[in-house]
């Protein structure tokens, strides 16, 4: 008995997961906050969000660290 996946499917499928997160995130806080004029403006406020996020945001995934904390940690360790 088991669920039937593989451990590549289980993989792959958490991987979709926190992809999902992510983007529900980029949704709801970026494009449906945001009203953009040009493609290029759009480009630019989306690079400076997922920067913001990727660096100064806790993340569950790191017990509430942001990846900058994480990594500064990792890297004195």
């Amino acid at each position: 008995m088991g669920s039937g996946l593989t451990s590549q499917q289980l993989s792959e499928k958490l991987d979709q997961q926190k992809g999902s997160r992510h983007n529900g995130r980029f949704r709801d806080e970026f494009l449906i906050s945001e009203l953009f004029t040009t493609a290029l403006e759009a480009q630019i406020l989306a690079d400076h969000w997922r920067w913001e996020y990727n660096t100064f945001r806790p993340h569950s995934a790191l017990q509430g660290l942001t990846p900058l904390e994480a990594a500064q940690q990792a890297a004195a360790a």
